[in-house]
């Protein structure tokens, strides 16, 4: 595909006479040649551009910092997250790479700034602080600009808790805060009303959304695996297979393994979930699902578990349960692992699925305000993927009249097929949770759990309410033996201070089907507070609590707990102590127990250490560990140390793991107090490709959403791929914000796997792998929402396009001027306008990737009488018809 040559059209507006009379001349240009640029003089002493876009003096070579000029700019998108802040950010090339303006971006984040005689003054307020950016600290990094001081994209770390990374590819700039910023919590908040102001219309999508309707039956996606292992306690090997499908317009998951002790499992499950209550006629459920299923957990009545059974619900699925506790859970690709961050903080790390194949992350604690969770998922061969948890605690009460509810059949760990896990607490059961809005800031809940099999019945009430600034429940829960359960949750933030308070008294002769806290205590007491402390540039978030807890074999127990994080850069440092005073019949005990653990990431490695410490009689290590991992394109090696004291045990293991094609290949050894192992594994996911039958994938395709873009070049421009329509190979895509490396094959298809399921997913064309940049796609981006183990095939059609340019100019007699300003618009045959521009400060209008076809230019200063010159773009050249019209008013 050749790319079109320029289209030059001159656009002549005659000023207005005396009488009134005023006169639009339009020419067409010689076919393939640019027009000349006519002589003008400029419209100030300074010139249009400087005029338009600031003054500044020639730079001089033998300045000591070199002055980025108006040749070395640029103007990109800025973006927190995937949110976009501003689509126009100037922006100049630099020696040290790109630089931004510092005041323009400050501006753009939002961030409360003073220029001083040195530098700027930036002022952050959670916490309070105050950041000065001067010259003589970031020289080399910072320049001066026509929009002032100028600092490059690799400082900005350094002088804010953010990462700044460049797309040049794609012109545009992402910023990630490593702690909360302002204009963080007023996006949310917009978003939040916007949903509250406009409840039976959801927002207009940025890109128009693939249809992905259910079907009654699909060929599933399936994730192959082997293992054998041998050591000191003998030979085992298993088999492995894990399935996705659609079946009966529902997400079925199975998941099979089959071990040579002949131990053999089989988890069974069909679920389906909708953004809005349309499921289930009357019901309005916007969930469902049946097999091995996970219950929720139900206030002071029991913990969440698994089983076989029902559950139904129209509760929104980002809605917390409970105000200061939930539940993450998610799958979790066999070889992978994730973790919990919040803001600087690693919460938690989880490295082996559940039973229903899932990550769990139980009991995360939650504050009054906004909490922003993100659970990192690191796959065997250096992949990282990032599934943020958002949860608005405090102002997320049903609406007034509003009522959902979640209920269902369980029967606790027993399987829909085989042994149960647990005979002891395998009993069937039903339960339902109930909650209505009583007004816009106090809603009511109602907790039902009834055994099948004999047991007492259970009954909870609770009230939670929005009040005096913060948010507080009253909980109250039995099953008729004894005195019943009973506790108070409030919370509050003042200022920077989120704080906590809680009290319960947990009745007498609690069931076995209550959580393991209400069984063990008799009552407790407790008081949090967490905030973030300055440090320099940086903050450090801090918690401490102090608890009183009364044990129903007559021990009290009061702890002192306080934790503390710090980032920097790639460094995460967190620590964390308590203090415990045991009293009781059996005696008095006092300890201090603690946990250091620190994370970097270095290139391609990713090191962890960790300390676990008691304090008593001095410092005593009771066990010490450190890991790295180095991912190396195709496959990673790790290796792991420890020493635990108190068995005097050291414990060492090596792992790698190789991927062949699609094949994954793993081996590893360790040897430690229990004895030596080693072992090998072999892994394969397989999917099926329309027309293809079924294809090669890595492993874990059956668990997380995949893309599979289909890039071609559409000729007959339908949307679809005909026989006669190549794919392209090379092309890569850009996922919420996030450059993929994944490039398309010889067929034009690429696998961006190891998405999250179940919410929705822009996707775009990074326009600078495309072989041709005269080729386009019809369509900016798409928005695609999946199911767990779906393969989604998304068309990517491109489309020659031509370039369009047109000068604007000003004649008074026989002196003609450039006008800027002006907008100018490219209209198709049947006067639809098409693209629209203004031109600049030389007159100049610039369409690019337009598509083949007849248009129409017009300029349209104020509300002149329309006219224009006739184009026609075709394949290998553009073609004017030169013609030049005359229109009076």
């Amino acid at each position: 595909m050749h790319r079109l040559p320029l289209l030059a059209a001159a656009i002549l507006l005659a000023a207005a006479s005396p009488s009134g009379a005023e006169a639009l001349q339009q020419a067409g240009a010689t076919v393939g040649q640019p027009a000349a640029p006519a002589e003008s003089k400029p419209a100030g002493p300074e010139g249009v551009f400087d005029r338009l876009f600031g003054s500044e003096p020639e730079r001089q070579d033998a300045s000591r910092t070199e002055r980025a000029g108006r040749d070395d700019l640029a103007i990109v998108g800025l973006y927190l997250g995937t949110k976009l802040l501003t689509e126009s950010l100037p922006a100049f090339e630099t020696p040290v790479g790109l630089c931004l303006p510092v005041l323009e971006t400050l501006k753009a984040l939002e961030l409360d700034h003073q220029q001083t005689a040195d530098g700027v003054e930036i002022r952050l307020h959670a916490p309070k602080r105050t950041i000065e950016l001067r010259r003589q600290d970031h020289e080399g990094i910072l320049t001066d600009s026509s929009k002032g001081l100028c600092l490059a994209v690799s400082g900005w770390g350094k002088l804010l808790p953010v990462v700044v990374r460049h797309d040049p590819a794609n012109l545009r700039v992402v910023v990630e805060a490593t702690e909360p910023l302002p204009i963080s919590a007023r996006l949310e908040r917009e978003e939040r009303r916007q949903g509250q102001l406009r409840p039976d219309a959801s927002p207009r999508p940025d890109f128009p959304r693939i249809e992905n309707p259910w079907t009654m039956l699909s060929l599933p996606t399936l994730d192959l695996s082997s293992t054998a292992q041998f050591g000191s306690n003998g030979l085992s090997s298993a088999l492995g297979v894990e399935a996705s499908a659609d079946l009966l317009k529902m997400h079925a998951r199975v998941r099979a393994s089959l071990a040579s002790d002949g131990n053999a499992t089989l988890r069974v499950a069909l679920a389906r979930t909708s953004p809005e209550p349309d499921m289930l006629g009357p019901l309005r459920a916007t969930s469902l699902s049946l097999g091995d299923v996970a219950v929720p957990s139900q206030p002071l009545l029991a913990d969440s578990s698994t089983g076989r059974g029902l559950v139904v619900s129209n509760r929104p699925a980002e809605r917390a349960d409970l105000f200061d506790r939930i539940e993450l859970r998610g799958p979790l690709p066999a070889g992978w692992e994730a973790e919990l961050h919040r803001e600087d903080q690693l919460l938690a790390v989880v490295t082996k699925p559940d039973a229903l194949g899932d990550y769990v992350f139980a009991d995360v604690p939650l504050r009054t305000g906004i909490n922003s969770s993100v659970v990192r998922l690191y796959g065997p061969f250096g992949e990282v993927e990032e599934r943020p948890f958002v949860r608005v605690i405090g102002a997320e009460l049903n609406a007034e009249n509003e009522v959902t509810y979640t209920a269902g059949f369980v029967e606790e760990a027993r399987p829909l097929f085989g042994p149960p896990a647990d005979a002891a607490i395998a009993r069937p059961l039903v339960f339902a949770s109930f909650e209505r809005g009583l007004t816009d800031g106090l809603s009511a809940r109602v907790d039902l759990r009834m055994p099948l099999s004999g047991g007492q019945p259970a009954a909870g009430a609770s009230l939670h309410a929005a009040a005096l600034g913060g948010f507080g429940s009253l909980l109250v829960a039995g099953n008729g033996q004894g005195r019943p359960a009973l506790a108070l949750r409030a919370a509050r933030r003042f200022g920077p201070l989120s704080t906590s308070f809680d009290l319960a008294d947990y009745g007498t002769n609690p069931g076995a089907d209550q959580p393991d806290e209400v069984q063990q205590l008799a009552s407790t007491a407790g008081f949090s507070v967490e905030t973030r402390l300055p440090l320099g540039r940086r903050s450090v978030p801090v918690k401490a609590s102090l608890r009183r807890s009364e044990e129903r074999n007559g021990d009290r127990l009061d702890s002192l707990m306080a934790t503390a994080s710090l980032a920097l850069g790639s460094t995460r440092l967190t620590n964390g102590l308590t203090a415990e005073w045991r009293t009781g019949p059996g005696g008095n005990e006092r300890q201090a127990l603690g946990s250091f653990g620190v994370s970097r990431s270095e290139g391609a490695w990713r090191l962890r250490g960790g300390l676990d410490y008691r304090i008593a009689g001095g410092l005593k290590a009771d066990i010490v560990s450190a890991s790295a991992s180095r991912s190396h394109g195709s496959g990673s090696v790790s290796a792991e140390v420890g020493w635990d004291h108190q068995r005097s045990a050291a414990s060492v293991s090596l792992s790698a793991d190789q991927r062949l094609g699609a094949f994954s290949l793993a081996a590893g050894a360790g040897v430690g107090a229990s004895g030596w192992r080693a072992g090998l594994s072999l892994s394969v996911g397989l999917f099926h490709a329309a027309g293809r039958g079924y294809q090669t994938a890595p492993t874990g395709i059956s668990r997380s959403g995949t893309l599979r873009p289909l890039l071609f070049l559409d000729d007959d421009s339908d949307g679809v791929q005909d026989a006669n329509e190549p794919g392209l190979a090379g092309g890569r895509f850009i996922a919420d914000n996030s450059i993929r490396q994944e490039a398309t094959k010889e067929d034009g298809a690429a696998l961006l796997d190891a998405r999250a399921p179940g919410r929705s997913i822009d996707l775009e064309v990074q326009l600078a792998s495309l072989p041709d940049m005269a080729l386009r796609p019809v369509n900016p981006g798409v928005a695609a929402r999946l199911r767990p183990g779906q393969v989604l095939d998304v068309p990517v059609p491109l489309r020659p396009t031509g370039e369009v340019e047109a000068r604007v100019m000003l004649s008074k007699g026989e002196v003609e001027n450039p006008l800027s300003g002006i907008e100018v618009v490219l209209l198709d045959p049947a006067g639809k306008r098409v693209a629209a521009t203004i031109s600049d400060f030389d007159g100049w209008a610039y369409f690019e990737a337009v598509p083949l076809g007849s248009y129409r230019l017009a300029a349209l200063p104020g509300k002149p009488d329309e006219a224009g010159v006739s184009v026609n773009l075709v394949k290998g050249a553009a073609v004017s018809t030169g013609q030049i019209l005359r229109i009076r008013r």
